[in-house]
């Protein structure tokens, strides 16, 4: 291999390093700042198609929570309109 072709399998590396730097960081700043500070025990996080996420997925999520013996259960919106965050307080952290 000669040394300009080194040069640009280098460079070529660096790049899609940076883009994927980059699409890191960009992901990372779509998290709602309140969910980022939050002290907060995730146990159940769902990513998937906006047909059940709009509806059914919240209303498990709510319905597992109440189960779970959890109280001021409620479905907040999140950072864009298809998101919901279920949050409630399970009576070990209360």
């Amino acid at each position: 291999m000669s040394l300009s072709r080194l040069r640009l399998s280098l460079l070529s590396a660096g790049v899609v390093f940076l883009i994927l730097l980059g699409f890191v960081v960009w992901r990372d700043s779509q998290i709602p700042s309140s969910a980022r500070t939050a002290k907060q025990n995730v146990i159940l996080r769902l990513a998937g198609s906006n047909t059940i996420g709009a509806a059914m997925a919240p209303s498990l999520a709510e319905a597992f929570l109440k189960a779970q013996g959890a109280s001021n259960v409620k479905v907040l919106p999140g950072a864009n309109p298809e998101e919901k965050i279920v949050q409630g307080i399970l009576p070990s952290q209360s």
